[in-house]
């Protein structure tokens, strides 16, 4: 679920669904708006959430306001 697999699509996994967001995301976006956006490429609200988790987890992305922000590498 989180990798894709033989059985798994990278579409359809967490990693890959992260990459959509993060894509999506650029600077800074309201939460809603960027739902929206998700919601287009026919990917289920628990799948966005898991993957929001996931980046979160990882330190790619932080929440400040209703707003979801890409946090930038300092290498």
């Amino acid at each position: 679920m989180i990798l894709p697999n033989k059985y798994i699509k990278e579409h359809d996994s967490l990693i890959g669904v992260g990459a959509i967001v993060l894509q999506t995301i650029g600077a800074k976006k309201d939460f809603s708006t960027l739902w929206d956006t998700i919601k287009q490429q026919k990917i289920s609200y628990q799948r966005f959430i898991f993957a929001l988790d996931i980046l979160y987890a990882m330190g790619l992305i932080e929440s400040q306001e209703n707003q979801i922000l890409r946090v930038k590498n300092n290498d």
